[in-house]
């Protein structure tokens, strides 16, 4: 008994000292990191996805020492860094929302206030959530989630400290920083941790950030809202000031409304870039929906009314003639006011 007792105890304090001695439990090692965004470009919601020019400052704690004897208070790059940090543990990473590997301009590292520093600029192309039911109205939030694959969370953990958007991070830089008709709305950084599908589902840190963009205002009406209304009302003007009981009416009438109703969806096809591509019906989805039943209808009642005018049958020629000219004008109206409505509430 005494002779399994003290193997027991030896095996325990073994184990305890080689474990202590050779640091098979690693500590946890916490990351500060800062984000700045040089160029937030081609935002495209239509295949969702977006460009960006970033930096990113990763600082932790660790042994020092080495890196002072070799280099002193030099910041490397090139050759030197990736062979130094071959000697040491440093956080690694991967954008999870990329659509492909990311293109590192150049990557340096330093000791600054007794913590390591790791430095790097590179471009990227992001996937994002083109969801945007108000479109050309709301907002949409661009994301970079980063996610460490040094080690799981017991061994490495993003502290967010700061989002900067253009290096002064001032309203005039940042209509710089962020390319075409989006205007930043609010940013802002956090940790998270996802579920690994391997080792075992262990979980990872992420480091997300968010920027929030609205689109610009004057250029949704300039180049959706405009010429959408414009066609509406231009075939409500047909159907008022080209009645059928005048000759050459007819042509002015049915050309006039078949021409609006093919410009509509080449007017969507050419706007196709800029509209985003969801699953269900957004605002600028309804609006031309409304815009092609309006000229439909017009086109029809218009048929009608030349047939019946060949035909000398007056009274159905009057009805359809009040329906151009009455009902279609308030239906339009009442159409509009519905989409608002189903939209916006």
């Amino acid at each position: 008994m005494k002779i399994k007792i003290i193997s027991f105890f030896n095996l325990f304090f073994t184990l305890f000292f080689f474990n202590s001695a050779f640091g098979l439990d690693p500590p946890n090692h916490s990351v500060k990191a800062k984000i700045l965004f040089n160029e937030i470009y081609d935002i495209n919601i239509s295949e969702g996805n977006y460009k960006v020019s970033a930096e990113l400052l990763l600082s932790w704690d660790g042994d020092i020492n080495p890196f002072l004897k070799k280099f002193k208070d030099n910041i490397i790059h090139g050759e030197k860094l990736e062979n130094f940090l071959k000697e040491i543990w440093h956080p690694e990473f991967l954008i999870f929302n990329a659509e492909n590997p990311r293109t590192t301009h150049y990557k340096t590292l330093n000791v600054f206030e007794g913590k390591f520093q790791l430095f790097e600029r590179f471009d990227s192309v992001l996937s994002i959530d083109a969801d945007m039911p108000y479109y050309p109205f709301g907002d949409l939030n661009l994301n970079m989630d980063i996610l460490a694959f040094s080690g799981n969370v017991n061994l490495m953990e993003f502290i967010p400290e700061e989002i900067l958007v253009g290096h002064d991070d001032n309203e005039d830089l940042n209509r710089r920083v962020i390319k075409g008709n989006w205007l930043l709305d609010e940013k802002k950084i956090k940790s998270s941790q996802m579920q690994s599908l391997n080792h075992g589902g262990e979980k990872f840190s992420v480091l997300i950030s968010n920027v929030n963009v609205k689109h610009k205002f004057m250029n949704s009406l300039l180049i959706i809202l405009f010429p959408v209304f414009s066609i509406v009302i231009l075939s409500l003007i047909i159907n008022n000031y080209c009645p059928m009981k005048y000759d050459g009416s007819a042509d002015w009438r049915i050309g006039g409304q078949m021409t609006l109703f093919l410009i509509i969806p080449a007017l969507k096809f050419a706007l196709s870039s800029e509209l985003p591509v969801t699953d269900y019906l957004n605002f600028t989805d309804l609006i031309f929906v409304w815009a092609t039943l309006i000229v439909s209808f017009g086109l029809i009642l218009g048929i009608l009314s030349n047939y019946y005018i060949l035909s000398n049958d007056t009274n159905l020629l009057g009805l359809s003639e009040s329906l151009a000219q009455k009902f279609l004008p308030i239906a339009t109206i009442f159409t509009f006011s519905v989409i608002l409505f189903y939209v916006f509430t």
